[in-house]
């Protein structure tokens, strides 16, 4: 029996209502030789019905059904239904380039050495139908130490952008933890991965597209940062003894300073001084070029263009 040479894995709980998008951007490829599986997390949507509809058009399309575990537990069932040579992850709101898979297919079989290609992405608005790139600090070679202190600093690898070998991985072992499941996945998964040595390149073409709508994760603060130190901790005892009162440190002080700096925000935004400030402005800010009233968007001025 051939195998296909690409597994494309997409986790969905209740995304139906982008999951047509997401599916058409894989029956769409202009690679062809792959397998799509579906691992439906306890959806109550209809997420069974749209992917029957892909199913029945196309054999390579699979649906996979489990009680509701996490995206962690749905990526680990995809996997371990996989066949093909290169894994691709994709989320079921999120989409592709359609000559992704080939143009990372090439590469990988001309560089045996790599085990991660990544590449450029912008991030979709689904609200205004845009897209805008998406600015992060480049790996190559093998990023162990940006990934352990500089994840959310600039370093930001989104699991969409990566055409993964296989062979990364030894027999029964699974991607994603079993013993964790909460926020910051990604950051285990690919910190996990560095830890084996793995040389990851970065091709510069922007190949994956990341929706920002109502229902991505929260920014709530609170949540992000507890979550952001769930995941250092779980991090701690997967990496070598002598570096992890460095890694607690620097990672603890960063959380614990981007938390603080949220709520002094929170606090000068909600002043009278600084709706004062922002009246008295306003007029001046029409005058502005585009790209400064831009950076003060950025830098969370609360200033609209």
């Amino acid at each position: 029996m051939k195998y296909p040479s690409i597994t494309i894995i997409i986790p969905c709980f209740n995304q139906s209502n982008f999951l047509v998008q997401c599916l058409k951007s894989i029956s769409e490829q202009t690679f062809n030789d792959w397998e799509c599986i579906i691992v439906d997390d306890g959806s109550t949507d209809e997420t069974r019905e749209i992917v029957n509809q892909f199913e029945n058009k196309d054999k390579r399309f699979t649906y996979i059904y489990q009680d509701n575990q996490g995206v962690s537990s749905a990526r680990n069932y995809g996997y371990k239904a996989s066949k093909g040579k290169y894994i691709q992850f994709l989320d079921g709101d999120d989409f592709l380039a359609l000559n992704k898979l080939k143009l990372q297919y090439e590469f990988m079989q001309n560089n045996p050495d790599v085990g991660v290609c990544y590449t450029n992405h912008e991030h979709y608005y689904e609200k205004t139908n845009s897209t805008k790139q998406y600015k992060f600090k480049i790996l190559d070679g093998c990023p162990l130490s940006e990934l352990l202190y500089e994840w959310d600093r600039g370093v930001s690898l989104p699991i969409h952008s990566a055409l993964i070998r296989k062979s990364i991985w030894l027999p029964g072992e699974l991607p994603y933890p079993l013993d964790y499941n909460s926020r910051y996945e990604d950051w285990i998964f690919w910190i996990k991965i560095a830890s084996k040595g793995i040389i990851f390149k970065f091709l510069n073409e922007n190949m994956a597209f990341y929706r920002i709508h109502n229902s991505n994760f929260s920014t709530n603060w609170e949540q992000i940062t507890s979550n952001f130190i769930k995941a250092m901790f779980y991090i701690k005892n997967i990496i070598p003894e002598n570096q992890r009162e460095q890694f607690i440190n620097s990672n603890l002080h960063f959380a614990i300073q981007r938390y603080s700096d949220y709520q002094i925000n929170i606090k000068i935004y909600q002043s009278p001084l600084w709706k004062l400030t922002k009246i008295i402005c306003r007029p001046i800010l029409m005058f502005l070029p585009k790209k400064i009233k831009q950076k003060l968007k950025y830098l969370h001025f609360g200033f609209k263009n």
